[in-house]
């Protein structure tokens, strides 16, 4: 059995018909996985953009609407009293 091994071996070394599918079969998934997480990160950016974009919108809102009840509030009050 073992005696039969290195003829064997030595015939798949020699034999280069099934390189080509070899080499697809490797690099087809590769390629295809590059090709997707390229698609992806284009996708991420504008994405990205628009969250940040938005937080950043939000953020002005509240703090906009927290000065705006610090500066408006002692009106408010004073308007309270004159109606009772």
């Amino acid at each position: 059995m073992i005696g039969m091994i290195g003829p064997v071996l030595g015939r798949l070394k020699r034999d280069r018909r099934g390189i080509l599918a070899v080499e697809m079969a490797i690099a087809t998934p590769v390629g295809i996985g590059r090709l997707l997480s390229g698609i992806e990160a284009t996708r991420y950016v504008p994405l990205n953009q628009k969250t940040e974009r938005a937080s950043a919108t939000m953020a002005d809102l509240a703090s906009r609407s927290l000065y705006n009840y610090a500066l408006f509030r002692p009106r408010l009050s004073s308007l309270a009293t004159i109606n009772r």
